[in-house]
């Protein structure tokens, strides 16, 4: 068989935070380096001595891989994902006759942790095993695409895509275990049905549950109490119309379940750091 050695980096070359591919930096929740893939049948070994100062997702589509950290060899096997933090120093070894092909992203940001946390993805040593059926692959061709296009939007469209590569991955992780209790029937009810007033006992009750094994479960799955999934809900969506309609700001409140303008703007800034009409002038 013949050898190949197929390498895609794409590189932001934007100004900003956004112009070096190995960087930590804060001033924004989410952003994207550079992403990419590899895909080779060569065995090889890489090193990367001091590590990088930003997160590196790897998630490995065909082949498999050894990932050295000090006491540490991790093998990566076809469908696994591992998140390697900053300053971890690491070597890749491909050492099996199989075709290799993954997909990588290094990011960055002042948020990382607390979405990693509450999203259920673990950092290396430990593997993110996900299911069999899932849309990582297209998430990431998303992600490149954003580079590809490199139009003025592209810092905002990479910061969405990672997001939206995350909550695939954290899904895909969830859907592995067979043990969860299923919350299904109340989660598509906030979905719904989050513009009015959502008592979370009758949610409870939607699952067969008691409050307390009903609170447990839904944070282990969702990353949040169900109270502040259902605000984060209302927020995204008043966050979109903003963007897409034309409707007053005090509408878009009531649309999202809050009568009372001055409290949707109170809760708006606290989960956004803006306020509603801030927002809407940074869009407009």
């Amino acid at each position: 068989m013949k050898e190949v050695y197929h390498y895609l980096n794409l590189t932001a070359q934007k100004s900003g935070d956004l112009n070096k591919d190995n960087r930590a930096s804060a001033s924004r929740e989410l952003i994207v380096n550079c992403a990419g893939s590899i895909n080779t049948s060569i065995k090889h070994k890489s090193i990367n001595k001091d590590g990088r100062l930003d997160y590196y997702l790897l998630y490995m589509v065909t082949g498999n891989y050894s990932i050295i950290s000090g006491e540490h060899t991790v093998n990566i096997n076809e469908g696994d994902a591992i998140v390697i933090p900053p300053s971890t120093p690491y070597a890749h070894c491909h050492t099996s006759s199989k075709d290799l092909n993954y997909l990588w992203v290094h990011f960055t940001g002042s948020s990382v942790e607390k979405i990693l946390n509450s999203f259920g993805i673990e950092l290396f040593p430990r593997v993110n095993k996900v299911s069999g059926s899932n849309h990582l692959q297209t998430r990431f061709q998303r992600l490149f695409d954003c580079f590809i296009k490199n139009d003025n939007f592209m810092e905002r469209d990479l910061s969405a895509s990672l997001e939206k590569l995350l909550i695939e991955l954290a899904r895909a992780i969830r859907s592995k275990d067979t043990n969860r209790v299923s919350l299904s029937k109340s989660v598509n009810y906030i979905n719904n049905y989050y513009n009015t007033q959502i008592k979370i006992p009758d949610l409870a009750k939607m699952d067969g549950l008691s409050m307390t094994q009903y609170n447990l479960h839904f944070k282990k799955q969702m990353g949040m109490p169900p109270t502040k999934y259902i605000i984060m809900k209302r927020i995204s969506t008043a966050k979109e119309l903003i963007e897409a309609s034309s409707f007053s700001l005090s509408r878009i409140g009531e649309m999202c379940g809050y009568d009372d303008y001055n409290f949707f703007a109170k809760v708006f800034k606290q989960v956004t750091g803006v306020s509603p009409k801030k927002f809407k002038a940074e869009t407009k």
